[in-house]
């Protein structure tokens, strides 16, 4: 049992997680999914009790999950162990593939993709990456999916070509990233052109 007080929070929803110091040690549920924040709704002084599940650093035994869970357990695995083990990631990410064909889910393929791809991006093999990415896209792009799915592909593709100091591929992904968003998020097309900005400054080419 920990107790933890906050003071002087203004009025308004709070969503919030806990970890156990740093965000690789997230709470999750209690088969290993990440769920959902916690939010609150602060009109005045209040005390809430909540119970942790589970911490994602934790052992899991996923043999008895059901095929839906399963995936879920099998994304939030592959998501946590990219930064700290990209072995175990790789591993998970290439479950959940077998997982999205077998229930049918080509969507959730092209998301296991992008994670597989992004062990690759860490380990330095641009060239496997980007295949990854590619066949990604091609499953996303289907589906005509502006909601930023298709666009975080692209953007990732982008950000791989600007690492191998390929610039124009590199602005031509960073555009049809900031184009596959729809009016609702349009917010979020500010990072595409802040990279593309900044490429044209790293060429000394500031009247672009």
């Amino acid at each position: 049992h920990k107790e933890i007080m906050l003071h002087n929070l203004k009025a308004g929803i709070y969503q919030f997680k806990f970890n156990r110091g740093n965000a690789s040690n997230l709470e999750c549920k209690a088969a290993g999914n990440s769920g959902k924040n916690h939010s609150i709704n602060l009109k005045q002084d209040t005390s809430i009790n909540i119970t942790i599940e589970a911490w994602t650093d934790a052992y899991f035994n996923m043999n008895n999950l059901s095929d839906s869970l399963l995936y879920e357990v099998l994304e939030g695995r592959s998501g946590y162990y990219v930064e700290i083990n990209l072995d175990s990631s790789y591993k998970y990410a290439s479950q959940l593939y077998r997982q999205a064909q077998k229930l049918n889910l080509p969507y959730k393929e092209a998301r296991a993709l992008d994670l597989q791809a992004a062990v690759f991006i860490r380990q330095g093999n641009a060239e496997k990456a980007l295949a990854l990415l590619f066949k990604s896209l091609a499953i996303k792009t289907k589906f005509n999916d502006y909601s930023g799915g298709t666009s975080l592909t692209y953007f990732s593709i982008a950000k791989t070509y600007e690492d191998q100091q390929d610039f124009i591929n590199a602005k031509e992904n960073y555009l049809a990233s900031a184009n596959w968003i729809s009016k609702a998020h349009e917010v979020y097309k500010a990072e595409s052109f802040t990279a593309i900005g900044n490429l044209f400054l790293r060429e000394n080419n500031i009247d672009s």
